[in-house]
């Protein structure tokens, strides 16, 4: 909220400055401009959830500080310069989990895995057992109702992250979940 208002002061100051020069700008005149990634990033994200953001840009790094000085100083020391020889992707690993992000094929704790084929009006999620077919006393059918369940959080858990960035998120989440609810019953028929 501080910082709403605070950009609302600069746009009043911006117009009241404007209002008194002898040379009026014409209409269309720009009042307000959103800023770049690296300050809405911080602006958007930087909750109580981010220990830190790590920076590898020193002019980057100098800008975020003063923002985060004017808009939330209590969490201006939290910003890090990164002077690793490696690229800061490759020391956080952070291609390799946008690549995993991005996979059809999701791996399930109990050694199955998903298959997710997504459509323009449809998002298919296949469970599979993988390798994991029940050792020793546990029986196939059991496994797989345990595999079953665990693909239906994930699912279930895949759906709701998706219908809140959906704007048509109701028939897309029902359909996901009658999916995951179909591949259980399946599942558990064999």
């Amino acid at each position: 909220m501080g910082y709403l208002v605070k950009v609302w002061d600069g746009v009043q100051t911006k117009l009241a400055q404007s209002n008194q020069a002898r040379r009026k700008p014409k209409a269309p005149y720009l009042v307000h401009e959103e800023p770049d990634i690296v300050l809405r990033a911080a602006r958007d994200m930087f909750t109580e959830d981010v220990a830190e953001i790590v920076v590898d840009d020193p002019k980057d790094f100098q800008r975020l500080k003063e923002f985060l000085e004017l808009f939330l100083p209590e969490r201006a020391g939290d910003v890090r310069l990164y002077e690793g020889d490696e690229p800061l992707f490759d020391e956080y690993g952070i291609e390799d989990e946008i690549a995993r992000a991005l996979s059809r094929k999701v791996s399930l704790p109990s050694g199955g895995y998903l298959i997710i084929d997504q459509a323009e009006a449809l998002t298919a999620i296949d469970v599979n057992t993988g390798r994991f077919t029940g050792k020793g006393k546990t029986s196939s059918r059991r496994s797989c109702r345990r595999t079953s369940r665990r693909s239906s959080k994930l699912v279930t858990s895949f759906a709701s992250a998706t219908s809140a960035a959906s704007s048509c998120s109701t028939s897309s989440t029902w359909r996901r979940a009658r999916t995951a609810t179909r591949s259980t019953r399946r599942c558990s028929r064999s």
